[in-house]
């Protein structure tokens, strides 16, 4: 249907596009994803799947799954959301991001089902890309696929999977206009991913853990939850990252060596070590050595824009923390990878955040902070943020995230370190200059 990505792109512009729509209108059925996975011959049944939700972690935890599993030499498809730079980091096989030409014929063929209108004419972006991504695995043969949640999950768009094990790492408030503005509620929306039967992995807890059990009674799905049945036991740092050990429920990884000094990553890890010993009690990974395969993968489990650190003077870390408890654990990363140096934070946010929440721990742990726009629909306006900088005694606005980082890095000088985060749509906006400068190139192999 299109002969090139950029016709693509085009027809997805065209779709509702939930994740950049500045408020409301949130479709309230999964009725557009049924309809075109349907049409498609429900691809996404054609390998096994891991679905991973969850506030925080869930794009670290899906990538380290299918690094681990692609070591087992199994095909192995992700699909994640947002992207940074490309919509193509959404499709990846085999750690490989999708092709432009397998890209615009993957689209062709679900928006070709949109626009033959009925119930899949009314599919969001989100929608289409989801649908394109399982047509994608099935087509090239993927044994495994790892699907992140985009949004939620009991109406997200990857909720049509029938898991071999459910992840939902964790719980904070985020996206209140559509999901509430109640833990419990939030929490209620992310246990809509749990099926009858299927295990479920989770770093819930306070408010939210009694939900989720409920939800897993309802279902008799076993529950396996971070602190009982596995944990992280230590964490260490090393020049070349951190050394992370685990215990499960059955045996004890590690030490695990981590590239990377974001110590938020050693949960994600044990999330990942959980869900898969999970899977291999179900009998569903024959010939899986767990142990041998993790540490094969372990030097690929990195995610870009994820504490991601760019050296130079001022060193550069870019994050995308999007709530008060991942703006806290990224704040204790870098005080623990840059001891005693000048703490300069650039700060954009979407306005669906916890922007106080969040600007509270930036006040307290940061020695100055740049507040910026975001170039999107749901961005927090510039007027909310310097009424918040104004509140909280943060000094420094400035419009432009480029021009922001600039301004950090001549407050933080030699000895100092720069580190932004609030968003990864900031991180998207920064990283392709950041890297550029400091001669790196991107995350995964583009096309």
């Amino acid at each position: 249907m299109f002969r090139t990505f950029a016709e693509a792109e085009a027809f997805l512009r065209t779709r509702e596009d939930f994740e950049r729509r500045a408020r409301g209108g949130w479709r309230p059925d999964l009725g557009p994803a049924r309809a075109l996975v349907a049409a498609l011959g429900e691809p996404q049944r054609r390998a096994r799947v891991l679905h991973v939700g969850g506030t925080k972690g869930k794009g670290s935890t899906a990538t380290f799954l299918a690094e681990v599993l692609r070591a087992s030499g199994r095909r192995v498809g992700l699909t994640t959301s947002p992207h940074l730079e490309r919509v193509t980091e959404r499709i990846v096989v085999d750690g490989e991001e999708i092709g432009a030409e397998a890209f615009a014929a993957a689209v062709g063929r679900a928006a070709r089902v949109a626009e033959a209108g009925g119930e899949a004419g009314r599919a969001s972006t989100f929608d289409v890309l989801t649908a394109a991504a399982f047509d994608h695995f099935a087509r090239v043969g993927v044994e495994w696929a790892v699907v992140e949640v985009g949004l939620g999950g009991r109406l997200d768009s990857t909720n049509v999977v029938e898991p071999e094990v459910c992840v939902l790492t964790n719980v904070s408030l985020e996206h209140t206009e559509v999901l509430g503005d109640r833990i419990e509620e939030i929490a209620r929306e992310k246990a809509g991913i749990v099926k009858p039967g299927i295990p479920v992995v989770t770093g819930f807890e306070g408010e939210a853990l009694p939900v989720l059990e409920a939800a897993c009674r309802d279902q008799g799905a076993r529950l396996l939850r971070r602190g009982r049945e596995f944990a992280v036991e230590s964490v260490e740092r090393t020049a070349g990252g951190l050394r992370v050990g685990l215990r499960t429920w059955k045996s004890g990884y590690g030490p695990v060596a981590l590239p990377g000094s974001g110590l938020f990553q050693a949960e994600n890890l044990a999330f990942a070590v959980a869900a898969l010993e999970t899977a291999q009690e179900r009998g569903v990974l024959p010939g899986f050595d767990l142990p041998a395969h993790l540490a094969a993968a372990a030097p690929r489990l990195s995610v870009p824009g994820r504490f991601e650190v760019f050296p130079g003077e001022p060193p550069i870390v870019l994050d995308g923390a999007h709530t008060p408890e991942s703006v806290e654990a990224a704040l204790a990363s870098l005080e623990g990878a840059f001891p005693g140096r000048r703490r300069v934070i650039v700060f954009g946010a979407q306005r669906d955040k916890d922007l106080r929440g969040m600007s509270s721990r930036l006040r307290d742990r940061a020695d100055t902070v740049v507040l910026t726009a975001l170039a999107t629909p749901r961005a927090a306006s510039l007027p909310a943020l310097a009424a918040v900088a104004r509140e909280e005694g943060l000094p420094f606005v400035e419009e432009d995230p480029r021009r922001a980082l600039e301004v950090a890095a001549e407050r933080a000088g030699r000895g100092g370190v720069v580190l932004a985060l609030g968003s990864l749509h900031l991180v998207g906006a920064l990283r392709p200059a950041v890297a550029r400068e400091r001669g790196r190139r991107g995350g995964r192999k583009p096309w």
